[in-house]
This record gives structure tokens, sequence and C-alpha cells, in this order.
């Protein structure tokens, strides 16, 4: 740890970082310059310590609003602050905590244009202590383009973990694969469900088919030809869904052979009249009473909701109406199908795909960023170390593991690699699909554009004169643009400050269903119109003797002063998931 000098007079609220890292250290503090890229769990408790410590000047971005369900870990918000924005009210709040330092509170989202890489030059030091992947892997690249030291954090229940990212000497945030979200078959989830899960995971797609903007048709229900909410009442709704549909799935005499048929419901009518959108125990199992008047309250109330607004609505666990439709349905589906019932405790943390956050984790996650980034102010940033949080026997009985940092991924795409191998359907795969479904949704690029030579394939904000001709290119395939594989094409993302090199190999071979790490995303009965080539993954030694072993996508290379390395490396890829709670 630090070395220590002598005791500082009573009356200075540093006397005890003085006593640690001396005078010089404690203005070293008092002259950064930090920012925090959230203001929830791990945010308001990294805000609180960065405060307290006397970092001179911290700037906090959150888009998110207060919910009352935030209150119970989220120490700096109160019942008089819900509704207002996190970033706002946690910098009001921790700015009385320490006159002496500057606070600025920012709602916004962190991939807004205005974040570039100029920004994030302004700062020592960036704390990710985000709740989402993409938005951590958009931070991650603008610290790798800027080169400003990253703190990365999270939590899941008692588990928990806070990280260095330094350019060019550790692992970024893309240099490790993430866990791949479990998907369910979709005849299992409109036909026979069995598990709690699945009445969940349906009524998340009837949430989006009514009030959002989806893709799932049929997935479901098949509604009424506009497949809107303002084609039904609650009660014709339920009809549709509760009873009908599984009178209809009763006439399939081939689905019960072996299943026990499920039971349509009686009409919404016949129910209670109590009104209540959410119980008032969330621990206990529903009445189907209760049941029935949540999902009507709901209903009508996001139908109202919705009539309101322009834009679509996206389902969020912490917005109590749509949570309450989604528990109020999956209860209503799991009765109808005999599944074993669980608590609305239980539906929300199913439908937010979380485990419970734990106030403590969240403030000893954040307690370790806070000394991570101390380190890399006072110019020891060798000293610091990957700290996990743990409650398991494997780690000994040891409430924190510290881990040296491991290098870079030789094969990362996002900091270190030239030139990407993948395997597409050039026949099958449009260059719009190429780009949001995997630029965008697995590669987690923002704003990429598509070059090959001094060609134009696609701009993602094309002049006024160009967008015309964009518009007719990006509905093509990529047959149209390379009769002949294999293609290398120059993608560049101007937002994260970052190009990308990528050889295309045509393979019409692509099908079936989901293979790990070894496609981007296959659609079920459909022709898999885009993969990723294999290579066993590198294993790098650690300095105990065991082994780590790398798996995830790559990139050209830059060299430790941004500039683009002479040297030119190809690599084929495997992709994991975007999805991990932590």
């Amino acid at each position: 740890f630090f070395s220590v000098s002598p005791k500082s007079s009573m009356g200075d609220r540093y006397a005890a970082m003085r006593a640690v890292i001396g005078d010089d250290g404690v203005e070293k503090v008092r002259k950064s310059k930090v920012l925090c890229v959230g203001a929830g769990g791990i945010g308001c408790e990294l805000l609180k310590d960065l405060v307290l410590a006397g970092f001179g000047h911290i700037v906090t971005i959150d888009l998110d609003t207060i919910d009352v369900s935030n209150l119970n870990r989220q120490f700096l918000f109160r019942k008089q602050h819900v509704g207002k924005a996190k970033a706002t009210v946690a910098a009001d709040v921790v700015r009385s905590f320490n006159s002496d330092v500057l606070v600025q509170g920012i709602q916004a989202d962190i991939k807004e244009e205005r974040f570039d890489n100029e920004f994030f030059s302004q700062f020592d030091v960036v704390f990710a202590a985000l709740d989402n992947i993409p938005a951590r892997r958009h931070v991650n690249r603008l610290c790798i383009a800027s080169g400003i030291p990253m703190v990365e954090s999270g939590t899941q229940g008692y588990i928990g973990h806070a990280t260095l990212i330094l350019k060019g000497k550790t692992q970024c945030f893309d240099c490790t694969p993430k866990a791949t979200p479990k998907t369910y078959a979709v005849c299992t989830i409109r036909q026979h469900p069995d598990k709690p899960i699945h009445c969940v995971v349906w009524a998340k797609y009837l949430f989006s088919l009514l009030f959002g903007e989806t893709d799932d048709v049929g997935k479901v229900t098949d509604l009424a030809e506009d497949r809107t909410y303002a084609a039904y009442s609650a009660e014709s709704l339920f009809r549709k869904v509760f009873i009908d549909d599984i009178n209809a799935l009763l006439e399939i005499d081939s689905l019960w052979k072996k299943r026990s048929p499920p039971v349509p419901l009686m009409p919404l009518s016949e129910g209670g009249h109590e009104q209540r959108l959410w119980p008032s125990n969330d621990q206990k199992l529903l009445d189907e009473r209760v049941a029935r008047e949540m999902f009507s309250i709901s209903f009508e109330e996001l139908k109202k909701r919705r009539s309101k607004s322009e834009a679509a609505l996206n389902f969020d666990k912490d917005d109590q109406e749509a949570m309450a439709f989604v528990a109020a349905a999956a209860d209503l589906r799991c009765r109808c199908f005999f599944v074993p019932a669980e608590t609305p405790f239980k539906l929300k943390t199913l439908a937010g795909s979380i485990v419970p956050a734990i106030a403590s984790s969240n403030a000893a996650v954040a307690g370790l960023s806070a000394e991570s980034a101390i380190r890399v102010v006072l110019g020891r940033a060798n000293e610091c170390v990957s700290s996990y949080l743990s409650r398991s026997i494997a780690s000994g009985g040891k409430v924190f593991s510290p881990i040296s940092l491991f290098p870079p991924n030789p094969s990362c795409f996002v900091c270190n690699s030239e030139v990407v191998l993948m395997s597409v359907n050039f026949d099958a795969l449009s260059v719009e699909d190429f780009v949001e479904k995997v630029l965008i949704s697995q590669l987690a690029f923002v704003s990429p554009d598509i070059y090959e030579k001094e060609r134009e394939i696609y701009l993602h904000h094309p002049d006024d004169e160009e967008e015309e001709a964009m518009e007719l290119q990006k509905k093509l395939n990529m047959r149209h643009f390379f009769p002949k594989a294999p293609a290398v094409i120059h993608v560049s993302d101007f937002r994260q400050e970052m190009e990308v090199q990528i050889e295309l190999h045509h393979d019409c071979g692509l099908h079936g269903s989901l293979h790990g790490g070894d496609t981007v995303l296959l659609e079920e009965g459909k022709e898999a119109v885009y993969g990723l080539l294999l290579k066993a993954p590198p294993t790098v030694a650690n300095s105990d003797g065991t082994s780590f072993t790398h798996d995830t996508p790559i990139k050209r290379s830059r060299d430790s002063e941004g500039g683009d390395s002479e040297v030119k490396r190809k690599k084929t890829i495997s992709m994991s998931g975007d999805e991990l709670a932590s």
C-alpha cells in the first residue's frame, strides 16, 4: 500500500489521507478532474467517495431519472427526488459533503455526439459505473482512443469487481468475452411454456408487440391486423390472449399427447375490482383477482401513455406500469399452463434479467474504484490490481481477491489487431442488416461508415445530396457490391475514434440455431445470414502458473501514442453475446 507520512492537524479534513499519501499526494488529488459515467447503485457510492477524498473537479453523466425502487440502495436519493434526473440530484447532494470540490451533473446519454474524444481527453480518470454492456463498450473505446485511464466496475448480488484499464498496458473491456444471453425456443414460449421464465419472456414480447417496436410478430399471439394497443380494451385483449388463443391451442391435439393441456381463464369482467397497480407485499404470491386487476389497470395506463407519445415505449423493470403489466400477464399465463407461480418480486427479477442489487456490494466496489483512481493520479498505476468481491468458498474465505492486471488480449478487435476475418452470406445479407445486426448490435459500433477502397458503401450520417443514394444502397445485398469473395472493407466510426478493416468471406452454408461462439445471429427456421470464422483462442500464462484464455473479437492495432502500427496482422474471431449484468 502507500507509505505513511507524519500525522496532520486534527482540523484538517484530509488528515487521514495526508498520513497515507502525503501533502503532495493530497494536492495531486485536489487538482485532478474525473468523469463518473453512471449515477446509480455504484455511481452514488462512488461520487460520495470521490467528493470525500477531495477530487477537485467531478463530472457525472447519467440519462436516467430516479424511481422509487432506487431508494433502497442509492442512498443519495430521497422520496422528494423521485422523477428527477439522477445525475443532477446526485451532484447537488454530494456537493454539500465537501465545499472544496466542484461537482457537475449532466442528464444525457453518454453516446451523444458531444461526448467525443476531445471531451474525454480533459479528464485524468474515467469511471464506468454503468449497468449495460453497450454503454460500457462505448466508454471503453473512447478511453482507448483518448488514452485516458478507465476504472471499470460492476456488481451482481454479493459479487463484484473493479479493474483499471490502461491503453496498451492492460486488457480493455472488449478483451474478454461477455456471457451469451439465454434464449428460448419460440414454440416453447408460444405453445407450451413449462417454466416461469417462459411466461415472463412471453409477457415481455406481448408488451413490445402492443406498445413498442418489435420484429417478433407471431412469437406471442396473432393480434388484430394493425397489431396496436388502440385496437383493444383490457377486456378484449384479456379474452384474446387468455381465452381465444388458449382454445386455439387446445385444438392442436398433437401438442397434448404427452403434456397436460392448458385451461382458458374466465373473462376479465368476472374478476374482482380492487384498484391496485402493484401489490403492497410483492414477496407473496399473487391472488388471481389481484393479477387480473393489475393487468387491467396497467394496460389502460400504458394505453394512455402510448397514445400521448410519438415514440414507442421500451420495457424497463423500474417502470411500474410496464412491470405491472408484464408481471400480471406472466402470472395469468402461468395459471393457464399450470406453471408454478412466482412472486411479483421474483417476476421482476426474471424480467430484468438481474440479480437483486446489494447496497454493501456497491459500496465496497466503489471504494475499490476510488482507491485505484488515487493510485493513477499519484502516478502509481503500476501498483493497481483487479479486485474481486466474493463470498464463495473458492475465494478461501477472503472477501476481496486481488489479481494482477492482465496484458491486452492480442486478439482484441478494439485495442490490438489489424484485420478482422468474417464469414457472411453475400446473397442473403443486406448492407442495412450488416450495419444494424452485426456492426451496431454485435460489435457495438455507434455510427459506422463502410468503405471499399475509395467507394462509399454506407454512410451512417450522409449529407443531403448523398442521402437518397445511401437509402437505395443499404437495401442491396452484399453480393451487389462484392461479386467475388473475399472482399476487404474499411469500417470507421468517428464517434468512437475507431477504425477496423474487415475481410469478408462468403459462406452460404450458415444455417440452424445458435451455436454459442461460432455465429453472431441466427433466426429460428431461417437461413443464417452471417457468422464469424473460428479459431482456437490464444492461451496466456498467469504469474501464478495458471492459464488464461482470450476469446474475443479483434480490431486494428494502435501503438501506445495512438498512431497506426506498421505491423498488419490477421485474426479470425469468436464472438460471445453482449448481455452480462456486471
